[in-house]
């Protein structure tokens, strides 16, 4: 990892403000081939990663680039119901209120094709026996209310709707958190990843997650 000069700091709000520049296509051949050369690439404050290229200075957060990444997968088991399940030990129990209940009900076959066994354990309650395998360590219960949180929020009210909420919600838990040092390898296979997808500028939320600055930006 490489330290990065003061001047070139970039405040979040600056990466995540929409200007004129959100309309450009970068092609992503200007970040694959960039990554090829282990000198152009870095990673600072466990969140970025930095990526030079020649048409200026690439900032990649690298949670939003792996939420990307694991939303076209999660996407692909949903519509083929091909989730991998770890089973618990011991059930967890998913309490919810009679509202909530309503709005788990149509989407439980859509969980289980993604990788979660649960099955209604009384008027307002779920046990979960299993959970995505991507999910490790992390609470499965957890997981499944930040999907209800965002098919709420949206109102999402049909089956292909459901699906993207419940795969960004996922995505958002599973990708590689703030934080997390990467090796160099780990760096390029993200960006690899990244730019192998048809849309990468943007999480399927809206959220930036690549912003490319230009050396006249860079200047101090």
């Amino acid at each position: 990892l490489y330290p990065m000069d003061k001047g070139l700091r970039i405040k979040e709000e600056r990466l995540n403000s929409p200007d004129s520049e959100t309309a450009i296509e970068y092609p992503n051949t200007l970040f694959l081939d960039s990554c090829a050369e282990s000198s152009s690439m870095w990673q600072y404050g466990g969140k970025y990663i930095f990526l030079a290229t020649e048409r200026g200075l690439a900032i990649i957060n690298q949670h939003r680039a792996h939420a990307c990444v694991l939303y076209r997968l999660y996407m692909e088991q949903l519509s083929e119901a091909k989730g991998t399940t770890q089973k618990l030990l011991f059930p967890d129990v998913l309490e919810l209120s009679a509202e909530d209940m309503l709005l788990i009900a149509p989407m439980v076959d859509e969980l289980r094709h993604i990788g979660f066994d649960l099955e209604q354990l009384g008027k307002t309650s779920y046990s979960i026996y299993g959970q995505p395998a991507q999910l490790g360590q992390q609470n499965g219960v957890t997981a499944l209310r930040h999907i209800l949180d965002a098919v709420r929020d949206t109102s999402a009210n049909v089956q292909e709707e459901w699906r993207k909420q419940i795969a960004m919600a996922l995505a958002n838990d599973t990708a590689i958190p703030y934080g997390k040092v990467l090796s160099e390898e780990e760096m390029r296979n993200l960006i690899k990843s990244l730019f192998a997808l048809p849309s990468y500028l943007f999480t399927p939320d809206g959220k930036r997650v690549v912003k490319v600055l230009t050396d006249e930006e860079l200047k101090v």
